[in-house]
């Protein structure tokens, strides 16, 4: 199971910065793709801290300020996904 986490950190993200780049008059089907992308790596993020917690990298109270930083994350990219089209003007 853990093979699978290290492998995801190999996947090569940093060739999706070149998505990152958003035209000033994107749509929604250019920047919809990026949020979902995004969500994504913000799911990866969560199974690197519950894995650092787990394994002892981090404290507890560590974890819990970092899980508060990811839980606002989440919020602000699930409530961009629901307000596309305000972003897509």
């Amino acid at each position: 199971m853990h093979t699978n986490l290290l492998d995801s950190r190999f996947r090569g993200n940093d060739r999706h910065l070149s998505h990152f780049v958003i035209p000033a008059k994107a749509g929604i089907h250019v920047l919809l793709p990026l949020f979902i992308e995004f969500l994504q790596m913000n799911g990866e993020t969560e199974v690197w801290l519950d894995f650092s917690k787990d394994f002892g990298y981090i404290k507890a109270d560590q974890y819990q300020q970092l899980m508060e930083r990811f839980d606002e994350v989440n919020r602000m990219l699930y409530g961009m996904v629901d307000k596309a089209d305000k972003f897509c003007r």
